[in-house]
């Protein structure tokens, strides 16, 4: 699989996320891209098919946390949430 074919498959699981749990701003959060990019990505499928789909250029906050670290914090504030919780 190329990296073109890659990016258009990923573009596409994105649409499909959102269409599935029918909330854009959970499924931004959850792959890391803005609101813009998901808007741009639903209206060129809409409109011109997955082949279009090439012709835009990846998000510049696509599939990477902005700060490496942040996913283990979050991942420790949900744990500490429950359990406080519950105990």
């Amino acid at each position: 699989m190329t990296k073109v074919q890659r990016d258009i498959t990923r573009k596409i699981r994105v649409l499909q996320h959102a269409q599935a749990i029918k909330n854009i701003s959970k499924t931004c959060r959850f792959f890391w891209i803005s609101r813009q990019c998901f808007s741009d990505w639903q209206k060129t499928y809409h409109q011109y098919g997955k082949g279009d789909l090439k012709s835009l250029g990846a998000c510049r906050c696509a599939g990477s946390s902005p700060d490496p670290g942040i996913n283990d914090f979050i991942k420790l504030e949900e744990i500490l949430t429950f359990y406080f919780l519950f105990h």
